[in-house]
């Protein structure tokens, strides 16, 4: 088993880390200067966000927040997914200009919060760097909902309507839940979700991963919170949703067709154990 460079042991199974690029209220971002090769290094892997592996059997969100914490003395940040269907997921957060950095252990010497363009230049490799534009380039403006009936809720990002998700037991739906049930532990206790924005302006820049990700943790669990599988249904065809699906956490267990309006959707499976671990 491959471990850390301080001898624990990492999860074998993806994803193996997470990275956690966190940003401030002015604009700069927050970065670590790992000390192995000494404080004037400043080639590939010199400069990181915060980031770590995870444990085996640990879940992706918790492992995120743990390496966070332990990396910076940050804790209590809420945090975004940008994408969490790869080997190494990465979330995004945003802090107060008053946020109080500590370098807790020993694998870093020295912090600085700089300009996006100055922490572009200074990680290294460069599809770090690119993974970290990307992170930064998602809107982390609070995502909130308001009830319009028992299984729909308007979403509100900065309170403003952006569009509608709906949210009920996968059982209510006979024909999805024969479909969903050999990917759902049978389905007794599974939650179906669809969600749609309706604001063009916001395609492409990851707002359908964090409204589905706050579906699941606003609405989802603790509405049904004995629930451990989310499925969501987005058409096969459909790859942007899908892609927003696995970027939130669920997996593509398989595509199933439905024989009441003959279309062919692609069955994403969110597991709370492995991704929320609550």
């Amino acid at each position: 088993m491959a471990t850390t460079w301080d001898g624990l042991p990492i999860a074998e199974e993806w994803p193996n880390g997470a990275s956690i690029v966190v940003g401030r209220d002015d604009g700069a971002v927050l970065l670590l200067h790992r000390a192995h090769q000494g404080v004037d290094y400043a080639g590939p892997w010199g400069w990181t966000t915060p980031a770590g592996s995870r444990q085996p059997g640990e879940a992706i969100l918790p492992a995120a927040l743990r390496e966070l914490t332990e990396e910076t003395g940050l804790a209590g940040i809420e945090v975004a997914p940008v994408d969490l269907s790869g080997s190494w997921v990465s979330f995004a957060a945003r802090v107060g200009s008053d946020a109080q950095v500590t370098l807790v252990d020993v694998e870093h010497d020295r912090f600085e919060w700089v300009p996006p363009e100055d922490a572009y230049a200074r990680v290294r490799p460069r599809f770090v760097a690119d993974g970290m534009r990307r992170a930064l380039s998602v809107p982390l403006d609070r995502i909130s909902f308001a009830p319009e009936s028992d299984a729909v809720d308007a979403v509100l990002m900065a309170d403003r309507p952006i569009g509608l998700a709906r949210s009920a037991p996968l059982a209510s739906d006979e024909e999805y839940f024969e479909a969903a049930r050999w990917a759902t532990d049978d389905g007794a206790d599974a939650v179906a979700v669809h969600c749609a924005i309706g604001d063009p302006e916001l395609a492409g820049r990851g707002i359908g991963t964090r409204v589905i990700w706050s579906v699941v943790h606003d609405i989802v669990l603790p509405r049904f919170p004995k629930t451990r599988f989310v499925v969501a249904d987005p058409l096969a065809a459909d790859g942007a949703a899908v892609r927003a699906c696995q970027k939130a956490g669920f997996r593509r267990a398989y595509d199933f067709e439905r024989e009441s309006d003959g279309h062919r959707y692609a069955l994403c499976v969110f597991d709370r154990s492995r991704v929320s671990g609550d």
